[in-house]
């Protein structure tokens, strides 16, 4: 997409190009023998126009380079940060344990009104492939939900997902993790364990989002280790501030 936007950059800056020199040569050139006659005396009485208009084109689409590269760049610093927390998190784990966990970063959005939401900004896993999820928790919703509403840590175990008597898992969603069934059926990984930590800004009096680590495998995490945990994503939390607000 950045190739895009500076090829479109190129090609406006040789069209106002173009125009300026037909200005300045009285004629329309290359093409001026296609065109009907009084084509140039048009383009001329209305050139101050061509050239506001072009010149805002330019500047929209430079704009929405400079918001591009910024969203790009704090997408990758987001998923370097998921990479890092799981990383961290994993040091001590068996492989069965670390292949099945993941970690999924998340932002809110509308929190200053009743319509507040958690959407997936990033997410890290080992085992392929990586889906992101599209369903939004709102405030108290799910144990990210919870997390944002509450700013505590949560430390949550359900039953493991059984395909074959799934309403264990979906009624054990709704009443530990305040989750709808609705939407816990929706959810593509059946995580049973769920450590989730509030992101807080260092700016501004806020929680701007939350870090979830889950796991399909059920599995407790001892005090030292989620402090070690707590620790070590406050010690990055300034890296976040630049893409969170």
């Amino acid at each position: 997409m950045k190739i895009v936007f500076e090829i479109i950059k190129i090609i406006i800056v040789a069209i106002i190009g173009y125009f300026y020199n037909c200005i300045s040569e009285s004629k329309i050139l290359i093409f001026d023998d296609y065109l009907k006659p009084g084509s140039y005396e048009t383009i001329s009485k209305n050139s101050v126009k061509i050239f506001l208009v072009l010149f805002i084109i330019y500047i929209i689409v430079h704009v929405l380079n400079i918001v591009y590269n910024k969203l790009t760049k704090d997408k990758s610093m987001f998923k370097n940060m998921a990479h890092l927390i799981f990383d961290k998190m994993t040091v001590d784990l068996k492989d069965e344990h670390k292949h099945h966990l993941r970690v999924t970063i998340f932002k809110a959005y509308k929190m200053n009104s009743s319509k507040a939401y958690l959407k997936q900004i990033a997410r890290y896993q080992t085992r392929i492939p990586i889906i992101n999820t599209k369903i939004k928790f709102k405030h108290g919703e799910g144990c990210a939900g919870v997390c944002f509403a509450t700013q505590n840590i949560i430390q949550k175990s359900i039953n493991d997902y059984d395909p074959e008597n799934p309403d264990i898992y979906f009624n054990q969603c709704e009443k530990e993790l305040s989750l709808n069934k609705k939407i816990a059926r929706k959810v593509n990984s059946k995580s049973s364990w769920f450590f989730c930590l509030p992101l807080k800004s260092f700016t501004k009096s806020m929680t701007w989002g939350v870090v979830v680590i889950d796991n399909e495998i059920n599995m407790s995490l001892d005090v030292k280790k989620s402090r070690k945990i707590e620790e070590m994503i406050n010690s990055i939390s300034f890296l976040f501030e630049r893409g969170n607000i």
